[in-house]
């Protein structure tokens, strides 16, 4: 059974949409391959971006790398954003090795900027609803 479950790991990590994903994503943030496959290493992780990529949603993934930090991927745009995102947006409900380069649209999303968009926000919705 073990045997099965990293053949499904191997298999998962070398499709070539994941790698896609991951080049595009090690060029954005600017961080080595290694951390891409240490991300993949990681179940939980592969259950995200599958999800991403074979389900209608979610529509998109955030992913971030802080310089020390470990890759992660999220689906709200935290508060307390102190580096760069990316975010992976989906063009069609489901991503299939067909699509990939052509349905996946990556966005840059700097840290200072999305403070004051964080805060504008948070302004409106606390004046709306005084």
């Amino acid at each position: 059974m073990e045997e099965e479950e990293a053949a499904q790991e191997e298999s998962f990590s070398e499709e070539e949409r994941v790698q896609f994903v991951g080049r595009r994503l090690a060029l954005l943030l600017n961080f080595q391959a290694e951390k891409w496959s240490k991300y993949l290493e990681n179940e939980e992780n592969q259950k995200i971006l599958a999800e991403f990529l074979d389900k209608t949603e979610p529509a998109f993934l955030l992913f971030c790398s802080p310089l020390a930090g470990t890759l992660t991927a999220m689906q709200k745009i935290p508060s307390d954003v102190t580096h760069k995102l990316v975010c992976i947006m989906k063009t069609t409900e489901r991503i299939g090795t067909d699509n990939y380069k052509k349905e996946l649209v990556f966005e840059e999303l700097s840290a200072t900027p999305l403070e004051h968009t964080v805060d504008f926000i948070e302004e409106v919705f606390i004046t709306k609803h005084l």
